[in-house]
């Protein structure tokens, strides 16, 4: 079998895996994208797979990506308004979560279920215990849904999920969920120090998650120093790294942007794409332009900052002041 290579950025792999094709997409801001597709029979058990999947792994309310009800609007509301807005991406996302960190996630997860069985699901006890105790079951999901890999600089053969599979967003963000957690109660449990001798004002403190877009607001910039350092050494227990060349800071002086929306004061559209989303319509009304799947997205892109369809997803956007803390918060990772 011939093998593909493909690199990631500083990071090579040899790919092992007859079912994946590959190409790259170029980003926005320049560079592009490798896209690892699954051959139409493993996309199709995939996709079966995922429907299961949703619903049963739990994820955290701090994650906003591929969850029903929950997109770049929800993700944005809770930053609303704040003095300084952070964001930090996750290096590799995709490619960094490996069929081990899945299958450790599933054996916590199952240790809290021995202990506090009521507050699982059915099908997430079943799920997992099938995991753990039914060897074909679990190879049943390494194959189905993660790529085989070889490491080009440690030979190590790994099994990481693939960016383009159906089923790598739900399984990231149930492998994940355990630092959303962590960070998302941190600056009001105290852990790690980062608060304790300190007598300051609440930094009004809010953290999200848009897939590998991590997002942290304040109204005090020495409070997102202090997080800034706490997530990069978290992420790295957890088995990921952050990408320092687009970690931002940015103050209401200038333009804040979370994830494609303006939240300087209120949820709305970067100005230059309203524009230009103004100028399809106007196109498309005049027949001067047949809407593709890339104009039908913008259009549909500008539909979501619909002031009744913001309002509806408000109840959606959870920060932590809207969850009772009723266990520590080691009952939840």
């Amino acid at each position: 079998m011939e093998m593909q290579v493909f690199t990631c950025q500083s990071d090579g792999w040899i790919v092992d895996d007859p079912n994946y094709h590959f190409f790259k997409i170029p980003k926005r801001k320049g560079g592009f994208r490798v896209i690892s597709a699954p051959n139409p029979s493993l996309k199709e058990r995939q996709e079966k797979l995922m429907r299961q999947l949703i619903g049963t792994l739990p994820i955290s309310p701090f994650a906003h990506a591929f969850r029903p009800h929950h997109n770049i609007i929800t993700n944005a509301i809770p930053h609303v308004g704040k003095k300084y807005i952070m964001r930090i991406d996750i290096h590799e996302f995709f490619h960094s979560t490996t069929f081990e960190m899945f299958v450790e996630k599933i054996k916590t997860v199952q240790n809290k279920i021995d202990y506090h069985p009521e507050k699982y699901s059915k099908r997430t006890k079943d799920f997992c215990r099938k995991v753990i105790k039914d060897s074909a079951f679990q190879e049943h999901i390494k194959r189905t849904c993660f790529m085989h890999v070889i490491n080009k600089e440690s030979g190590k053969h790994e099994w990481i999920l693939p960016q383009g599979a159906p089923t790598s967003p739900v399984i990231s963000n149930f492998v994940l969920s355990s630092f959303d957690w962590l960070v998302g109660y941190t600056f009001i449990l105290n852990l790690n120090d980062i608060w304790i001798g300190e007598e300051k004002e609440n930094p009004n403190l809010d953290y999200t998650r848009y897939a590998d877009d991590i997002t942290v607001s304040s109204d005090d910039n020495v409070a997102l120093f202090k997080m800034k350092k706490f997530i990069e050494t978290k992420l790295e227990y957890f088995g990921y790294v952050v990408n320092e060349e687009k970690t931002k800071i940015i103050s209401r002086n200038h333009r804040q942007i979370v994830c494609g929306v303006v939240v300087n004061d209120r949820i709305s559209m970067p100005k230059e794409r309203k524009k230009r989303v103004e100028a399809l319509k106007y196109l498309i009304s005049k027949g001067k332009l047949e809407p593709d799947l890339s104009i039908k997205g913008e259009l549909a892109f500008a539909e979501m900052f619909h002031p009744k369809k913001v309002d509806r997803m408000r109840k959606y956007a959870i920060t932590w002041r809207d969850l009772q803390i009723k266990e520590d918060i080691l009952d939840f990772v």
